[in-house]
């Protein structure tokens, strides 16, 4: 989950290793925002007002109070523009890391069903908890928080068998700051390069190229938000960018503004 405009404002914090939250507070209406990607598994609960949402793997809805949205590690999704009659929105969200671990599997091989039954009243009182909860005892949840992940985890967590091109994407996120070298992609899946180059795109929405520069973006936006008197050309060299003319032109095209900008949301 990433912040997008004026109307949109996405406060992030630390709930232990693995573990981020965020609220998301937004005004409709805002505008569709395409081809963003899952920075691990995500689960959003909608607090208040809706939003409508749509991605690789479940068709395009809106969702109202208490309905929850899923996203699986690396899932492209978009987010539509909403009618603005409809009220403010309020969402509480978790991401755990791909490389956390729960229940003996890593986050990055575990997928959430999808189910026409979108509420879980645990998961909800929850999220309403950590909502109305004073930033500086948010901390003190943490705990609270793995296991009710770990409980909603546990009853609609699907493991998926590790097959070439998860394999193969897995080495992409391991070695994202690297200069990538399409054959030895295709080495690890086992896949000549254009078979490989085909079936990637089909399977994940987008080519390896695309899914390398997405996820060194997004680690810039992390280490800028998180570390917001980092120099710019230190944040865009630890996220594999050598050149820092293109890095300023690929995060502004990716977020329509510039880092400096995206600083300056940092609630």
């Amino acid at each position: 989950m990433e912040p997008q405009s004026s109307s949109r404002i996405v406060d992030m914090f630390a709930l232990g290793d693995g573990l981020l939250g965020f609220l998301h507070r937004y005004r409709c209406p805002i505008a569709t925002v395409r081809g963003k990607f899952a920075l691990g598994l995500e689960i959003e609960v909608q607090i208040e007002g809706h939003g409508q949402q749509e991605s690789l793997y479940s068709a395009r809805r809106i969702y109202g109070p208490g309905e929850i949205r899923t996203l699986d590690h690396g899932e492209l999704y978009t987010i539509h523009e909403m009618p603005a009659p409809r009220k403010a929105g309020l969402q509480m969200g978790f991401i755990l890391h791909p490389d956390a671990i729960v229940h003996g599997e890593r986050i990055a091989r575990i997928g959430l069903a999808r189910r026409r039954d979108l509420r879980d009243a645990q998961l909800t009182a929850l999220a309403r908890e950590l909502v109305h909860a004073p930033i500086e005892t948010r901390a003190s949840l943490a705990a609270q928080a793995r296991d009710g992940l770990e409980g909603y985890i546990a009853h609609y967590g699907e493991r998926r068998a590790p097959d070439r091109l998860l394999v193969a994407r897995e080495e992409l996120e391991r070695h994202f700051r690297n200069p990538l070298y399409l054959r030895h992609i295709a080495d690890a899946a086992g896949m000549h390069p254009t078979t490989f180059l085909r079936s990637f795109a089909r399977r994940f929405g987008t080519t390896p190229i695309q899914y390398r520069l997405k996820l060194r973006i997004v680690h810039a936006a992390y280490l800028a938000w998180l570390n917001p008197r980092m120099p710019v050309a230190d944040v865009a060299s630890q996220s594999g960018f050598d050149d820092l003319s293109y890095f300023h032109r690929a995060f502004r095209r990716h977020y329509k503004m510039s880092i400096t900008q995206y600083r300056s949301k940092r609630r």
